[in-house]
């Protein structure tokens, strides 16, 4: 599945946290009027039938219409609005958004970032390519038989060594080697 989405008007990075009264940091007001401003976008151009679970690629293409702007790393990390929104009260969550896009951004695998300079029209644009869970190759995984073992009853007089046990675990085989003539 495919998504893009475009944010209109000159693309602002994002601010690292400043220090308030307490030397509390907090996230300026502009970055998080960015911000909002993505998940509205984003949030508009979720079609029917998406799927959270899975792998993204992300593209995030930023068309200026003068040279100055700020790092290119901190225009991709504007996409933390895509992120659902948790609110905590002394460390209780309080009220979770709904992930609409992803659930987490551990999800994206490829992020590329790209600048371009236009006369008019300085714009945003994200797209999103989506793999789901179910088409992603599975991984091998060791199946752990300790818990069986530990279930069945030892034969009378077997002693049971840490090493002996280690190797009748492992899911590889040892074959030797043969001399070619």
């Amino acid at each position: 599945m495919l998504l893009t989405f475009t944010v209109p008007g000159n693309p602002i990075p994002k601010a690292r946290p400043r220090l308030g009264r307490g030397r509390r940091a907090f996230t300026p007001q502009r970055t998080l009027d960015y911000e909002a401003l993505v998940r509205e976008a984003g949030r508009a151009a979720v079609p029917e039938g998406w799927f959270t679970d899975g792998e993204y690629d992300v593209s995030v293409i930023c068309f200026f219409d003068t040279k100055r702007h700020g790092d290119l790393d901190n225009h991709a990390k504007v996409l933390d609005g895509l992120n659902p929104k948790v609110v905590r009260k002394k460390r209780k969550v309080v009220s979770r958004e709904t992930p609409f896009i992803w659930e987490d951004d551990k999800q994206v695998k490829r992020l590329t970032v790209e600048r371009f300079y236009v006369d008019a029209d300085p714009h945003l644009r994200v797209t999103i390519t989506a793999c789901p869970i179910e088409s992603l190759p599975l991984k091998k995984r060791r199946t752990s038989s300790s818990s069986s073992r530990s279930e069945r009853p030892a034969a009378p007089g077997a002693s049971r060594s840490k090493r002996s046990s280690r190797r009748s675990r492992s899911p590889f085989v040892v074959v030797p080697l043969q001399k070619t003539p």
